[in-house]
């Protein structure tokens, strides 16, 4: 074992007391620096109110200087290592004794390693080990290390720690504030006045926020700017406006529009956003962060009106396409009108275009995107349609008012809604007439009855129905006749056509002539239907009669030109239905006009009185129908109809 253990032991305390010194006044120092840093930079912050990139800057800064610090003190008193024969010097100068420390560490290094002879007389070298040995059980390797160094700046940093604290513990609030601030959060010091909640175009926002906020508004529409306050209330504040990179500052006043103590709301509007503005509203000494207004470009729309007739008119009024932009249309009853919307710019996926009529809202539909003429920028535009079978525009039954509204993707709508006006043409109801050759007649007579009617898109059926009042008063229908109608006819008249005077050999001899076969086939006469001729005064009156069928018509001369006038009637018999002289029977024909699968408008002529005598009143009423007879029948039956007349 070494005779300088005890040595060696009181020197390596001594290296662990001198280490922990220099680490403590470093460590101190470093502390100051970061302490008075931190009130530096809280000093600056709440003068300058940074935002958060100067912010983010100044610690950086900080940061930097706390690290340029730690270098400057904590990595040489790291990187010191003292020796055994270090610490041995230090102790030999503050104890003012010779060299023997030093060489007795030296000798005994050199006997525990390979005793080199370099180093003189063994004897000798124990001999000053030994001397060692004795002096180092009672040495103060402990002179002359002071603590005053480090009591000092440890009295420096109690004292700074212990005024910061109680500031902050005073101030709390804005202690608070600042701890939130460094990190990153724009949240403001204390101030007297509160601004407690910020609304522009009704939307709103964050009073204080890290990032700016960007608040989207209409091209050339007015900005409504809100703000709601609480403390010290100002009389006025303002917002001040700035352009893309900062230049060019306006201020726009705030003016109070309550007189609350409790709570104030301040107003401002900008007439007119043109360009892309940044703004922060200042009330007393609060202010809120900065944020900027984006000009949006409102959506531009372009409606269009397409009309699609009743299936039955399918082949008599074609499906049209409105111009663009004509918000009006007259369409027939039970016509489809199918909404088409164009937009410039993309609009809002749900409910992003909606009519409305009635109280009712029906939302469109996107059918795709635009076409490149109306795309607006970016190729960005939408096209949108109503095609809805619950909507009152798939059925127009009645006049329809609509207003039409868009939103875009950027919670823009139109300044107004798009105002829409269908008025509904009636599909009226059909005119019906008819006329008898004689109105006193036999029990068994087969009185000639002529007929017309009208109906603005086609008829589909007409009956002639043959009726009496019964005991009771009332009318009981007797017979009921289905009259032949071409296929969706608009207009019948008795007079069909002339046909020339040499037809009348063939008709008297019994035969129909081709020169008015073919144009009874053209009047609508079935191909089927046989017509047999019967006739009732030679060269002067034929009547064309189907066994089958209800096709009947007569031909009579014209006295005047000569001419065979073709008209068109019905031959009633009277016989089946057993009526007795003295009796008076009702006439009437029953129209139906033509609407699809939907029922037909059905409208009764006026009724014809026909009576039920004897031969000797018949006698005194009977003259032959001659060609003036039908054609006066014919014109009061046009009259009647108003044919001829605008409809």
């Amino acid at each position: 074992m070494s005779p300088l253990i005890e040595l060696h032991r009181r020197l390596a305390s001594l290296r662990r007391r001198r280490f922990w010194l220099r680490a403590g006044s470093a460590l101190s120092v470093l502390l100051l620096v970061v302490l008075w840093s931190l009130v530096g930079l809280f000093v600056l912050d709440w003068t300058m109110r940074l935002s958060v990139g100067p912010r983010l800057v100044a610690l950086l800064v900080v940061a930097a200087a706390w690290a340029a610090v730690a270098w400057w003190l904590i990595r040489p008193w790291w990187r010191q290592r003292e020796t055994a024969i270090d610490l041995a010097l230090f102790v030999q100068r503050q104890n003012k004794i010779d060299t023997d420390l030093v060489a007795a560490l030296e000798f005994d290094a050199a006997q525990r390693g390979s005793g080199d002879p370099r180093w003189g007389s063994p004897t000798l070298q124990q001999a000053v080990i030994d001397h060692a040995a004795r002096l180092g059980q009672d040495l103060d390797v402990y002179q002359g290390l002071t603590y005053r160094p480090l009591a000092v700046r440890a009295a420096i940093l109690g004292a700074s720690l212990l005024v910061i604290g109680i500031l902050a513990a005073v101030f709390a609030p804005y202690a608070q504030a600042f701890f939130r601030r460094l990190a990153l959060n724009d949240v403001p010091y204390p101030t007297h006045t509160q601004i407690v909640r910020l609304v522009i175009n009704g939307q709103e926002l964050p009073v204080y926020s890290s990032q700016a906020v960007v608040i989207r508004c209409p091209e050339g529409r007015p900005v409504e700017i809100v703000a709601h306050c609480t403390g010290d209330l100002p009389p006025s504040g303002r917002i001040e406006l700035w352009e893309a990179g900062g230049q060019n500052h306006s201020f726009e006043s705030l003016r109070a529009d309550n007189e609350s103590q409790d709570m104030r709301q301040y107003r401002a509007s900008i007439p007119r956003l043109l360009r892309n503005v940044g703004f922060q509203v200042h009330l007393g000494d609060a202010w809120t962060s900065p944020g900027e207004l984006h000009v949006v470009a409102l959506p531009r729309v372009e409606v269009t009106l397409h009309t699609r007739p009743p299936d039955y008119l399918a082949g008599r009024i074609p499906t049209t396409e409105g111009e663009p932009g004509a918000m009006q249309a007259v369409v027939v009853d039970g016509s489809r009108v199918i909404v088409h919307l164009t937009s410039t710019k993309p609009l809002k996926p749900e409910g992003g275009a909606v009519l409305t009529t009635g109280g009712r809202t029906f939302a469109l539909r996107r059918i795709g995107p635009a076409e490149k003429a109306n795309a607006g920028a970016n190729d960005s535009g939408e096209q949108w349609e109503l095609d809805d079978d619950a909507s009152p525009l798939a059925n127009v039954k009645d006049t329809i008012a609509f207003d039409i509204q868009v939103t875009d993707q950027d919670g823009l709508q139109l300044p107004s809604p798009i105002q829409g006006y269908i008025r509904r043409k009636a599909d009226r109801p059909p005119k019906a007439s008819l006329q008898v050759t004689t109105r006193n007649v036999l029990p068994s007579a087969q009185p000639s009855v002529l007929f017309g009617a009208l109906d603005d898109y086609g008829l589909a059926e007409l009956r002639l129905e043959v009726s009496r009042t019964g005991s009771d008063g009332k009318q009981q229908v007797l017979a009921t006749h289905t009259l032949p109608v071409p296929q969706r006819s608009q207009r019948l008249e008795p007079l069909l056509f002339s046909a020339p005077a040499e037809m009348a050999t063939a008709l008297d001899e019994g035969r129909l002539p081709p020169e008015i076969a073919g144009p009874l086939r053209e009047a609508g006469l079935p191909d089927g239907i046989a017509l047999r001729v019967e006739v009732v005064r030679p060269g002067e009156v034929w009547n064309l009669m189907s066994s089958k069928d209800a096709w009947h018509f007569a031909i009579k001369r014209e006295k005047k030109r000569g001419t065979l006038q073709v008209f068109r009637q019905f031959v009633l018999d009277l016989a089946p239905l057993n009526a007795s002289p003295g009796q008076e029977l009702t006439v009437a024909v029953r129209a139906i006009d033509y609407r699809g699968a939907q029922p037909g408008e059905a409208t009764l002529s006026e009724p014809v009185l026909i009576s039920v005598t004897g031969e000797a009143a018949v006698l005194a009423d009977i003259s032959e129908p001659d060609t003036r007879s039908l054609e006066t029948l014919n014109r009061i039956i046009q009259r009647q109809l108003g044919i001829g007349e605008t409809p």
